[in-house]
Order: structure tokens, then C-alpha cells, then sequence
């Protein structure tokens, strides 16, 4: 969670087979682990 929490919304989405319906999951576990997107 926290190398995940190093990337934008906007980076996540150029990784392969990550497209917008996988952000709200990865928001709520970021937010799960009191981490959250890079701005």
C-alpha cells in the first residue's frame, strides 16, 4: 500500500490492465491504511 500510495491517479492508470473502475477499490484500501493517492 504505501509504494502504491508513491503514484498519482493519473500514473495508476497508465500501468497495465489498471483502468477508472479500479480506482474508487484501490482509494477505499489506501484509505483503509490512512494513505491516499500522490496529488
Amino acid at each position: 500500500m504505501q509504494q502504491l500510495s508513491k503514484f498519482s491517479e493519473k500514473e495508476i492508470l497508465q500501468f497495465h490492465g489498471m483502468g477508472p473502475a479500479s480506482l474508487p477499490k484501490l482509494r477505499t484500501a489506501l484509505q483503509a491504511n490512512g494513505l491516499a493517492f500522490k496529488n
